[in-house]
């Protein structure tokens, strides 16, 4: 009775570790910057300026060299975050929006390989758009600033999802 007490203790264990190590699709906003502030501390996000309207949620994150940046977040109807967009509105920063982009990925799609979706994405090219079994990414560099969306299959409506960026809607930088 006591060696199967031990190993029905051992498999409900065992259970508890494989559930929390799964990947959780569906976070909230607040959860999202909880975890993102924990995780990177040299992030410092404004969430005492967060903006909330019509499923979007609005905040700034300023990282350790004072680059500052734009997140949005976009719930479904139950609240859950279907979709991120980053910016920076200083073109040149395109080092510290890879590492802010990288870092952000792995909190919220952390079963992808953010190094390899950063090669696909934020590559020198003025637009990008790349797709993963879970997720669709978007790039843009633009004189405007250097923009990143990430959103969920899962939650994305059952129609047929269109980029957010599209190479028609890219402002290229004048030729000198």
């Amino acid at each position: 009775m006591k060696r199967f007490l031990a190993v029905l203790i051992f498999l409900l264990g065992a259970l508890l570790l494989l559930a929390s190590c799964t990947v959780q699709a569906e976070v909230s906003p607040e959860l999202f910057v909880s975890r993102f502030a924990k995780n990177y501390p040299s992030y410092s996000p404004e969430t005492e300026n967060m903006f909330y309207e019509n499923g979007k949620s609005v905040l700034f994150v300023t990282d350790s060299d004072k680059t500052r940046f734009a997140l949005e977040m976009t719930s479904d109807e139950r609240g859950r975050v279907q979709k991120i967009s980053l910016a920076c509105a200083d073109s040149d920063k395109t080092d510290a929006f890879s590492a802010f982009v990288r870092d952000v990925i792995s909190v919220y799609a952390a079963d992808e390989d953010a190094e390899a979706v950063l090669k696909k994405t934020v590559n020198g090219e003025s637009f990008a758009y790349h797709e993963t079994l879970r997720y669709y990414y978007s790039f843009s560099d633009t004189e405007a600033g250097l923009f990143f969306a990430v959103e969920n299959k899962k939650l994305s409506p059952e129609k047929e999802v269109v980029p957010t960026l599209k190479p028609n809607d890219i402002i290229t930088k004048p030729a000198e």
